[in-house]
C-alpha cells in the first residue's frame, strides 16, 4: 500500500495527495517518482505480537523504520524485529 505524497493521473483519473492506494506493481514506479511513499495500515501496526507476527518481514522493517527504531535490517530474524519493535514500544 502507498500514500500519495502528490495528485497523479492514473488511467484518466485524478487521484488527490493523502489517498491511499493499493496498486500493485505501480507502487514501486510512483514511489520512485517521489509521488507516494509506503503506507501501513494502523489495523496491521498495532503492537502486539500476534498482530506483529502476521506482517511480512519486510512489512515488520518499514513499520520499525517508521517509528524511528535503529538497526533494523533484513539480516535479522523476524523474531529479532519483533523484539526490537516491542522493546522500542
Amino acid at each position: 500500500m502507498i500514500k500519495l505524497l502528490n495528485p497523479i493521473n492514473l488511467k484518466g483519473d485524478i487521484l488527490e495527495a493523502g489517498a491511499v492506494l493499493n496498486l500493485g506493481d505501480l507502487e514501486e514506479k510512483i514511489i520512485q517518482n517521489g509521488n507516494a511513499e509506503k503506507y501501513i495500515p494502523e489495523s496491521n501496526a498495532e503492537n502486539s505480537l500476534n498482530d506483529l507476527s502476521e506482517l511480512t518481514k519486510a512489512q515488520l522493517i518499514e513499520y520499525a523504520e517508521s517509528k524511528g527504531i535503529e538497526g533494523i535490517t533484513d539480516k535479522l530474524s523476524k523474531n529479532e524485529i519483533i523484539s526490537r519493535i516491542e522493546e522500542h514500544e
